[in-house]
């Protein structure tokens, strides 16, 4: 792929997810808030929510595969 065109893509993308940004009212920060006393990453508040959401997705592969096992 051209890297022209693979740059103007980027920054079409870029924009229209600036512009529903906006459009939900969110304010757009060019780079995370900087504080020493606060993790980078949050992860380990919503570790509950990933496993419950890892869990929910398995469990919809698991009945697909098995809906499909079924009718044949």
């Amino acid at each position: 792929m051209n890297l022209d065109v693979h740059c103007a893509q980027l920054e079409k993308l870029r924009k229209t997810c600036n512009k529903v940004l906006r459009e939900f009212g969110w304010e757009i920060l060019s780079h995370p808030p900087y504080s020493p006393d606060v993790d980078p990453s949050d992860y380990h508040l919503f570790r509950a929510l990933h496993f419950l959401l890892i869990f929910s997705f398995v469990v919809r592969i698991r009945n697909v595969y098995l809906r499909e096992n079924i009718k044949s």
